[in-house]
């Protein structure tokens, strides 16, 4: 798919699809990853029957993968440290009742969280009152989780990429994900059914220092590690509050 291509679906992407959290342009085997945050099946098909309804002949090939549940670890690749930090795991819980107005007050705040409540109230014609109270209510029942910092890692001479690893075996798989949530540069693993046998999200200096992080990965899980393949991550067109 080309840029202009991309450039294209994702303005159409982000008009007409309120479920659409990300839509990212990557070099490697795929040119765009989409990501989309749906309640039911039906909605999923509503949302991918809509993109390749006008998109599909530009398509060559795409894969459907299922991301549930999603661990994230501590961000430590600017840390002299390798100790276990939090693990935060997505996708694994109960729904919590949240109405139209909570949305709004998600969809605004996340935008921006140094925001006042004055300012989102003013924003949805609601009282800071109200605003506070909610997002107080929200934090409490656990839909909101948390404030992080986010990076450019350009500017930093840092690159992200998505490394998918193939298994022989999948009996090491408690304590690959341990490993990873230790490792300076690996910040997330993604459990997926459709997609990869392992994968995992990665910052690192370059490509050398990738290939590093991947060599490390295999000597130490030669008996299950098969294979590895990687995707680095280009430009973001579309990105919205997401559990990550």
């Amino acid at each position: 798919m080309s840029l202009g291509d991309r450039d294209a679906l994702a303005e159409y992407a982000q008009k007409h699809f309120g479920q659409i959290w990300s839509v990212v342009s990557m070099h490697g085997r795929w040119d765009i990853a989409i990501f989309i945050g749906v309640k039911t099946i039906t909605e999923f098909h509503i949302v991918w029957d809509g993109l390749l309804a006008e998109y599909k002949r530009r398509i060559k090939s795409y894969n459907v993968a299922v991301y549930a549940p999603i661990f994230n670890f501590n961000r430590k690749f600017l840390l002299p440290t390798t100790e276990q930090g939090i693990i935060r795991v997505y996708g694994t819980g109960t729904a919590e009742p949240v109405d139209q107005l909570d949305k709004k007050i998600i969809e605004t705040y996340a935008v921006n969280v140094r925001q006042s409540a004055s300012e989102i109230g003013r924003k949805l014609g609601i009282s800071p009152e109200l605003v506070r109270d909610r997002i107080k209510n929200l934090e409490q029942n656990k839909v909101i989780v948390g404030y992080r910092v986010d990076f450019e890692l350009k500017k930093l001479g840092l690159t992200g990429y998505r490394v998918d690893l193939q298994l022989i075996s999948t009996q090491r798989n408690k304590e690959l994900l341990e490993f990873c949530s230790m490792h300076r540069n690996i910040y997330q693993m993604n459990k997926s059914i459709g997609g990869a046998d392992f994968e995992i999200e990665v910052v690192v200096k370059d490509l050398p220092h990738l290939l590093q992080v991947i060599d490390e990965i295999r000597m130490k899980f030669k008996d299950v590690v098969n294979d590895a393949e990687w995707l680095g991550y280009t430009t973001i067109h579309v990105l919205k509050y997401i559990p990550d």
